[in-house]
């Protein structure tokens, strides 16, 4: 009985593309850190060793790469973003971090602009993302959008992995 009522669901089998929507988030941003590492699309800053990812961490992150996952996310965060007004300070909230204070409760900090700063600067560089505000007199709206390339490439990506 079961195995006719599966047979008798539809599927959708003529479905052309896969998004990143279709993908789960960590198996995603690893390929994508990995795409980003290999392609040489960005670049580890000299600081990037020295420094916490937030106040809220002790030390500096573990993975050397980090910095590649960081863009990964951040990519992955404004393609799923409806917002035009997502810029840095949004960002730097959507990677906060609650830090434990002893007996104190915890408190949540944002995580650290430098960094994702600086990606966004690279990401720009090579056209993977831009701002919604060029001009001020014909938008409102400043935030940052995934452009049509950075959104191909990112579709791309989430295609050959549903082919994997």
């Amino acid at each position: 009985m079961c195995e006719a009522l599966i047979k008798s669901i539809e599927l959708n089998q003529k479905q052309k593309g896969f998004t990143v929507l279709d993908i789960p988030s960590a198996k995603f941003i690893n390929e994508l850190a990995t795409f980003f590492k290999e392609k040489n699309i960005i670049k580890v800053p000299k600081y990037a060793a020295l420094v916490k990812c937030s106040r809220a961490n002790d030390c500096e992150p573990i993975n050397q790469d980090y910095i590649f996952y960081k863009a990964a996310a951040i990519c992955r965060k404004l393609y799923l973003s409806k917002s035009k007004n997502l810029g840095v300070g949004s960002l730097r909230s959507m990677f906060s971090k609650k830090q434990r204070r002893g007996s104190q409760p915890p408190k949540a900090f944002r995580s650290g602009g430098k960094i994702i700063r600086d990606l966004v600067i690279q990401l720009k560089a090579k056209e993977y993302i831009d701002n919604y505000g060029k001009n001020e007199e014909e938008a409102t709206d400043h935030g940052l959008y995934l452009t049509r390339t950075g959104r191909s490439e990112l579709d791309k990506i989430a295609a050959g992995l549903m082919k994997k």
